[in-house]
């Protein structure tokens, strides 16, 4: 590395007052891990040369190594003061992104694995030692995936810019993916934009996704990176039942149809998925339905003894006569018909509720189905089941059946 040649006139007489010398050198050296340096490697290089006009210094400023390669010129009335520019640098996804995400969210979050390159420009000011301006993304086709094998994102594009200072308002980086796969949940095409707020938080909108041959529209929300939570409200339109059927109760045999609805959710990176609460339903001109797995006197049994074959409401003592005032009750043989799965349920709705945190000693999750008989409502006018779960997140894949039936007959 050659020393800097400091120049024997200074500046004072070209800048007013400025009494920094001017020189020419050069300096260089190897970053350290940490702060977001992913390794080893990482060296970095400063030319610097006295303006051609006689104020301040000119020059340029290497990086490269450990997955990165960027140069940027620059130029500076002082070490705190000055302009910036990068024609053009790359960034190894696979090297800094784990880095980074490493540094940002708890262990207990996972550590993920990386594949793209990002490309850079972008220019701006260095004012009061804080460095401000504009940097553009683009990353055509990235993978993140988490290293324990729970979920993996392909398709990643990057596009757009983000931008401190002056050059903040109006700034923002649009996200898209190709799929999204979390555990059994695989998601389509999903998109979004990234802005910074002036505390550098991030506001995140127009966040939508495919899933279930349907869609999925988040309200904005705002992440702080200091303390990543998020608590929103999730719109959800024309999902099929039948690409539920995975996450929907054991005792169910079938589903059809779409149902449309919203949900409250919630995340931390302290805690991982926190809450969720919705309720679906199938829109005015659609109709869903389920069908349940033949389970013998799963609805029958519930009816009291003396209103089900026949409806038997008279004392004991009357003997023989009871049988001429017991008439058939219409209604179980239909319950009887819905538990064999015999006759399908149109849904009227389904409502979730899921805490992870089990809010209640006996229940980590209760899903409410209300249907009613398909052409059978003059018999039995609707069927409310409600499955309650305790345990573990990762129990929910397969409900098992569980809780109350409520049947309203006429």
């Amino acid at each position: 590395m050659g020393g800097p040649a400091i120049s024997g006139a200074t500046a004072a007489e070209a800048a007013g007052g400025w009494t920094w010398p001017l020189f020419a050198g050069e300096f260089g050296g190897e970053l350290e891990p940490g702060n977001g340096v992913p390794a080893t490697g990482l060296r970095w290089r400063l030319v610097l040369a006295p303006a051609a006009d006689g104020v301040g210094q000119t020059g340029t400023l290497q990086l490269e190594g450990s997955g990165l390669a960027a140069t940027a010129s620059v130029r500076l009335s002082s070490w705190r003061e000055g302009t910036w520019e990068i024609a053009a640098a790359e960034i190894d996804l696979g090297a800094w992104l784990p880095a980074w995400w490493a540094r940002a969210l708890p262990p207990a979050v996972g550590a993920i694995a990386a594949e793209g390159r990002v490309k850079l420009t972008g220019a701006g000011k260095l004012r009061d030692g804080r460095i401000e301006g504009r940097l553009a993304f683009d990353l055509g086709n990235g993978t993140v995936r988490d290293v324990a094998g729970k979920w993996r994102v392909e398709g990643l594009t990057l596009g757009g810019a983000l931008a401190r200072g002056d050059e903040a308002a109006g700034s923002a980086l649009k996200i898209g993916l190709r799929s999204a796969t979390f555990g059994t949940l695989v998601l389509g095409a999903a998109q979004a934009e990234v802005t910074l707020d002036p505390r550098d938080r991030l506001r995140i909108s127009g966040l939508t996704a495919e899933a279930f041959a349907g869609r999925v529209a988040v309200e904005p929300f705002t992440v702080d990176p200091a303390v990543p939570e998020v608590e929103t409200t999730v719109a959800i339109a024309g999902l099929d039942l039948g690409g539920l059927s995975a996450w929907l109760p054991a005792v169910l045999a079938g589903a059809k149809g779409r149902v449309s609805g919203q949900a409250t959710v919630g995340w931390s990176a302290r805690q991982g998925f926190r809450f969720a609460q919705g309720k679906l339903a199938p829109a005015a001109s659609d109709r869903a339905s389920i069908t349940l797995a033949a389970s013998p006197e799963l609805l029958t049994s519930r009816l009291p003894e003396n209103l089900r074959e026949r409806i038997d409401l008279l004392p004991k003592w009357l003997g023989p006569l009871r049988g001429l005032f017991s008439p058939v009750n219409p209604a179980y043989a239909t319950l009887k018909e819905i538990e064999l799965g015999q006759l399908p349920l149109d849904v009227q709705s389904v409502a979730v509720r899921i805490d992870p945190a089990g809010a209640t000693a006996d229940r980590t999750a209760q899903v409410v189905v209300e249907a009613a008989p398909a052409g059978r409502t003059k018999v039995v006018e609707a069927v409310r089941l409600e499955v309650n779960v305790a345990g573990p997140l990762a129990e929910l894949v397969r409900l098992g059946m569980e809780g109350k039936l409520k049947m309203t007959a006429r």
